[in-house]
C-alpha cells in the first residue's frame, strides 16, 4: 500500500506523470542558469521549463504578413 510521503509512492507518481531529459551545457553554463533561475526566484528546472514553454509558444505563432 502506497502511503503519501513514501520514497515507493513518490518514485511511482513520477514514473507515471513525468519524464526526464538529460541535458548538456558548455562548461560554466551551469552556473550561469542557476544564477539567472535564483534572480526570478525559480528553481533551474523550472526555469528552464519556463524558456522551453516560451520558445514553443512563439514558434508556435504564425508569422505576421504570411511571413514576408
Amino acid at each position: 500500500m502506497a502511503i503519501a510521503g513514501n520514497t515507493d509512492y513518490k518514485n511511482e507518481w513520477l514514473r507515471n506523470n513525468k519524464e526526464r531529459i538529460n541535458l548538456v551545457v558548455d562548461k560554466g553554463m551551469k552556473d550561469v542558469i542557476k544564477s539567472h533561475a535564483e534572480q526570478k526566484n525559480q528553481s533551474v528546472n523550472e526555469y528552464i521549463n519556463q524558456a522551453i514553454n516560451e520558445a514553443i509558444e512563439t514558434d508556435s505563432v504564425p508569422p505576421a504578413n504570411g511571413g514576408e
